[in-house]
């Protein structure tokens, strides 16, 4: 039964891969989409290769990728951090909430301009706006979790002569652990995101400069390539994550 399960699954998502491509091949081949603008999905896959192969492609690529983790890896642990403090100490979560609300819901696009003049162009630009993109998903739902924990069990190790450091090592973490690995997948698609918006709009290097120069000298098989290669790096770090999270939350009855 479940071997029959999965084999559905697989093949509903081959289908709807086929059918992605079919649509697409149909906009390139009725001409909807002007052809200087599109690249067809038969020149894209048959050009992958050579194109993501060329060394001034592929080496910004691996730029922005390794901004992207650092800056991912920076915003889980400053996020997960904070929100432990926030979440734990009453006063400070009732004054911060409204605000951090508050700012996870401006769009981060609005801050490209003023961050670019604050910091200049290049990696720190674009490290700290992927940084601050993705950091409030993991903020917010770690303050939310630790707010949430059982008052009687925090009382209870208090009593029994728990410090500070093994509150938070001992019960805050093991309790918000599930819900910041389900925040970190969220705020890496944010943190990509907001890399790849920096790079693009004020950016002189990176996927996202490239892609600007691409759509700007209108080259649409080497822009739909760097576009697909970026999807598809997302994808695989995502259902790396999902991964990860299932193996490190394996012991999680209530998740189970």
């Amino acid at each position: 039964m479940l071997i029959r399960k999965t084999a559905i699954i697989v093949g509903l998502q081959i289908l709807a891969f086929a059918i992605f491509f079919s649509i697409w091949q149909y906009i390139y081949s009725a001409n909807i989409v002007p052809h200087p603008l599109l690249s067809s999905p038969i020149d894209t896959v048959t050009h992958f290769a050579s194109i993501i192969g060329t060394p001034s492609i592929y080496s910004q690529i691996i730029y922005s990728l390794g901004i992207v983790l650092s800056a991912f890896v920076s915003t889980v642990a400053a996020g997960a951090a904070l929100g432990m403090i926030i979440g734990e100490v009453l006063y400070l979560r009732k004054v911060l909430e409204p605000y951090l609300v508050l700012a996870n819901s401006i769009p981060r696009v609005m801050f490209v301009t003023l961050f670019s003049v604050l910091l200049g162009y290049g990696f720190s630009y674009e490290f700290f706006f992927g940084f601050i993109s993705g950091m409030f998903p993991v903020l917010i739902t770690t303050m939310y979790t630790v707010s949430n924990v059982d008052p009687n069990l925090v009382r209870l190790s208090r009593s029994l002569g728990a410090s500070s450091l093994q509150l938070q090592l001992k019960l805050m973490l093991p309790n918000v652990f599930p819900s910041i690995l389900s925040a970190a997948r969220l705020s890496f698609n944010l943190t990509l995101g907001g890399v790849l918006i920096a790079e693009e709009w004020a950016g002189s290097s990176g996927v996202g400069d490239l892609a600007a120069h691409f759509a700007n000298t209108i080259q649409p098989i080497k822009l739909y390539v760097v576009v697909s290669a970026v999807a598809l790096i997302s994808i695989a770090i995502n259902l790396a994550l999902l991964q990860l999270e299932k193996y490190l939350t394996r012991w999680n009855v209530a998740k189970e």
